[in-house]
């Protein structure tokens, strides 16, 4: 209804802020540890704004938030076919500390090609390819080849993560290895 009515901007702009202004407050009353992060969902016109990555420098200062804490979770969609100004601002965000991750990946018009050039933190695959990987071949390699193109941009490494369900399939896969897994069942993640 706010994409449709032309307010999602606006309600995103607001849900950040928010969130921000949450963070900062349980970071303050040690109600947060640093060692967590808070993912907040975000749109491809969300980042095209003129004066975004400004706007959010100030609000993490303003706020004590270090940007460490915050990963920004962007649709598959969001980044097809990156500008050269989207991928300046993603490579911006990274450095400023943020963590990026591509969300449902493999849902959209999904291209292993742009996926190594993007500066993302983590690749979430969808569930429709991880939820039967065992018993699809197709699925299963799709999910391999996108865990390669993680494991390849991550030099080998990344952290792994997930609950017992996901780890056994990826373990009969041969898989436990690789980047990092979701805590949720339903996608498979590589870190940088």
């Amino acid at each position: 209804m706010a994409e449709k009515s032309g307010l999602l901007q606006a309600v995103d702009a607001w849900v950040l802020q928010q969130a921000m202004q949450t963070l900062g407050r349980w970071r303050a009353q040690g109600w947060w540890a640093d060692r967590w992060r808070l993912s907040v969902n975000l749109t491809a016109i969300d980042l095209q704004q003129e004066n975004f990555l400004p706007q959010l420098r100030g609000q993490l200062q303003s706020l004590s938030v270090p940007a460490e804490l915050l990963e920004f979770e962007l649709n598959e969609g969001a980044l097809i076919r990156p500008t050269s100004a989207m991928l300046e601002l993603l490579r911006d965000l990274r450095q400023l500390g943020l963590a990026l991750s591509i969300d449902d990946f493999g849902t959209g018009y999904s291209s292993l090609a742009y996926l190594k050039q993007l500066p993302v933190s983590e690749i979430k695959i969808d569930r429709s390819f991880v939820a039967d990987m065992l018993d699809n071949e197709s699925n299963q390699a799709v999910v391999e080849a996108i865990i390669s193109v993680a494991q390849a941009r991550s030099g080998g490494g990344g952290r792994r993560r997930g609950n017992r369900q996901t780890e056994r399939r990826l373990a009969a896969l041969g898989l436990c290895q690789w980047p990092r897994v979701s805590a949720q069942p339903s996608h498979v993640d590589g870190a940088v």
